[in-house]
């Protein structure tokens, strides 16, 4: 086991080590063509996550719905947005963020600055 976890990259920089390992998943075409969501853990490795079912798409909506009507003005309500973390990248399922966060924050189609509002549905 110890032979395992001697392999893993030594990371310096969480944010730029992120970004790196998500242009190289995004530029994989197997991985595009499979049906499931994709997030990293903080070596990089691939943390594979079956879609969700309809339940949870229903809930998402809800939620997106209600961020859109009680929080109008500057911002965008968007569903599975990557976010670097210290753990990874992850896919949040609903945030609101406003435009000064994603002008900043967004590298290579990730956002690298926390949204506002971030939802995780649990149905």
């Amino acid at each position: 086991m110890s032979e395992v976890l001697t392999k893993l990259p030594e990371v310096f920089d969480q944010e730029a080590f992120n970004l790196e390992r998500w242009r190289e998943l995004e530029a994989d075409s197997f991985l595009a063509s499979l049906d499931c969501r994709i997030e990293t853990n903080q070596h990089g490795q691939i943390v594979m996550v079956p879609p969700p079912g309809f339940q949870h798409s229903q809930l998402q909506s809800r939620v997106m719905q209600c961020l859109l009507e009680y929080m109008r003005g500057e911002g965008q309500v968007c569903p599975e947005c990557p976010v670097s973390t210290s753990g990874g990248v992850k896919g949040i399922d609903v945030v609101r963020v406003s435009n000064g966060r994603v002008e900043a924050g967004l590298r290579r189609n990730v956002l690298t600055i926390a949204p506002e509002i971030c939802i995780e549905v649990r149905p």
